[in-house]
């Protein structure tokens, strides 16, 4: 027995001068209960976890103390196992649920993907309008280089809290190349739009107000949140295009007020549709496209804003412009935000996928390597 408690120190104080043992010695046999012997290895392990940070606790004297709370621990459980206690129901019911809890800290949060998915839901119930700032960063950047990027998007971070203006400072330093003509202007969106980190910072910010900074795996971004407003669903839509090929768009812009001159005179929309439109896909069907939401079509802004600003099934927009064409939109239908209950399975699926499942993990994980003493 001395021999081993001496080797148990003395390995203990190694392990706890290197943080980890860099070779692996062999159990010794510490006692045997009912011929059942108990090793060293668990009581190095049960020692280290319950004297975490406490170098004091290292000591022979300390070491043999709680040897013997140790050894009357295993004398009891064995009593017990002789008697039987561990084979009661009530036994067997509070060591599930032992059991379980002691479980939680090693494994991903058991409600994570509920409360993610809830979180998803909260947020598709709201639209965020932001503008942003970004330097680029790759995710495997060295620490040089990401110090680089940080401190610009801090001294940027800096310039705007000292009053200057926010869309002139994105047209000028952001590394998004939409900046240069949008002002940063991301325009509306909402939940499963965005990297994940990037929609929780537009979400948690304040109207009118600047995010902390932020980072994606794009880099470091600083956003401006320009307005929210509730959901507004989706919306159906058909529509007729003529398209542009050249810079003079005088004669397809007219064509398109000809129709609209028609259309509004009563003749069937689907025959006009058919006659003159340029989308091959849809001409043939009323030119009806499938349901989409606020973000769906950011490439073409003036398409999905004239599109939700139409009131109600069957009116029709007056012609407008876009990066593509000509357009006329009429409103088919609106579809509103289902309840959560009739999204959870679905939106549950796109969670499962997406990266804020993992994203929400690592940091799980970083904490419980801090609380352990890891890092």
């Amino acid at each position: 027995m001395r021999n081993c408690l001496l080797i148990l120190f003395l390995c203990s104080v190694s392990l706890l001068a290197l943080g980890q043992a860099s070779k692996q010695t062999k159990p010794e046999v510490l006692f045997t209960v009912n011929k059942a012997p108990i090793l060293s290895d668990e009581f190095i392990y049960l020692y280290k976890k319950n004297h975490q940070n406490k170098p004091e606790d290292f000591t022979e004297v300390k070491i043999n103390e709680y040897l013997n709370l140790f050894i009357n621990f295993k004398l009891k459980v064995a009593e017990a196992r002789t008697l039987g206690m561990d084979t009661t129901a009530k036994f067997s019911k509070e060591f599930k649920t032992y059991r379980e809890d002691l479980k939680k800290p090693y494994r991903a949060e058991p409600d994570a993907l509920e409360r993610l998915t809830k979180e998803a839901y909260d947020h598709l119930t709201q639209e965020v309008r932001a503008s942003h700032i970004l330097i680029n960063l790759k995710p495997d950047a060295f620490p040089s280089d990401t110090l680089a990027a940080y401190k610009k998007i801090d001294d940027i971070r800096k310039r705007v809290a000292g009053g200057e203006d926010f869309e002139k400072l994105a047209r000028e330093l952001s590394e998004d190349p939409s900046a240069k003509y949008n002002g940063g202007d991301l325009g509306y969106f909402t939940a499963m739009q965005m990297v994940y980190p990037f929609e929780e910072a537009a979400y948690k910010t304040d109207k009118g107000k600047i995010s902390n900074i932020v980072r994606t795996r794009f880099g470091y971004h600083l956003l401006k949140v320009i307005d929210k407003k509730p959901a507004r669903g989706e919306v159906e839509v058909a529509h007729i295009l003529l398209r542009t090929e050249t810079a003079d768009d005088t004669k397809v812009k007219n064509k398109a007020f000809e129709i609209f001159d028609q259309l509004k005179a009563g003749r069937p929309w689907d025959e006009l549709c058919k006659e003159n439109s340029q989308d091959a896909n849809t001409k043939d069907t009323g030119g009806k496209l499938r349901a989409f939401g606020v973000g769906a079509l950011a490439s073409v802004p003036e398409f999905e804003n004239t599109a939700f600003a139409l009131a109600k099934p069957g009116d029709i927009s007056d012609p407008f412009k876009s990066s593509i064409g000509w357009h006329i939109i009429r409103l088919d239908k609106k579809i509103p935000l289902p309840p959560y209950g009739e999204m959870a399975e679905s939106l549950k699926r796109k969670v499962a996928r997406d990266e804020r499942l993992q994203i929400s993990q690592q940091a799980l994980n970083t904490k419980r390597r801090k609380d352990f003493g890891f890092i």
